[in-house]
């Protein structure tokens, strides 16, 4: 099964793929936080009187999760679930898709010397999942607040911070293993 995703993902990983998903991600990522707009996080943080959403925290624990709800408001909590669902639904299937194909594009001259480096797209694609696990134990609190969930607001808030620190590491691995193929080419 791994080695027919392995496959899959070095078919669509072309020179093209990598582009249109390289300007999705950067058109997405910079409308949702520069651009004033109803569902985007300026429109949220006006609300809100500058907090920010849980999503871009590092981590939190519980009682912080909690205490950013609170400040939230009514408003501000109901404007993050459209938030969520509609946008943060698809940002981690772009941005995941985008490492996934960097990477294997990056690594796929040394993956034919070591075959278990055709697997580092999985970092792109694990960040996604933690991603999305972020967002559904938010969406878990926020719709049953103001009951408190501690053990979701918790996992959440490992969620968040295993979802940030996938996203680095695999944009890393990018990074490095573009570089490596950018200077054996020169």
């Amino acid at each position: 099964m791994l080695d027919r995703l392995a496959q899959q993902v070095d078919r669509l990983s072309t020179r093209r793929h990598f582009f249109l998903l390289l300007i999705a991600t950067l058109i997405t990522l910079l409308i949702v936080n520069l651009i004033d707009l109803p569902w985007t996080l300026p429109a949220f943080k006006r609300l809100t009187n500058g907090l920010n959403i849980l999503d871009m925290e590092f981590h939190y624990s519980a009682a912080h999760a909690y205490a950013m709800l609170n400040g939230y408001g009514s408003a501000g909590r109901a404007l993050y679930l459209h938030i969520l669902w509609p946008v943060d639904v698809f940002i981690p299937l772009v941005v995941s898709s985008f490492l996934a194909v960097a990477i294997t594009m990056a690594w796929r001259k040394d993956a034919a010397q070591r075959p278990w480096m055709r697997y580092l797209f999985l970092l792109g694609v694990l960040a996604g999942l933690f991603d999305y696990a972020e967002n559904m134990s938010i969406t878990v609190l926020l719709l049953s607040y103001p009951r408190r969930l501690e053990g979701v607001a918790n996992f959440a808030g490992y969620m968040t911070s295993t979802k940030h620190v996938m996203y680095q590491v695999a944009l890393w691995a990018a990074v490095i293993g573009g570089g490596r193929t950018w200077m054996r080419g020169r």
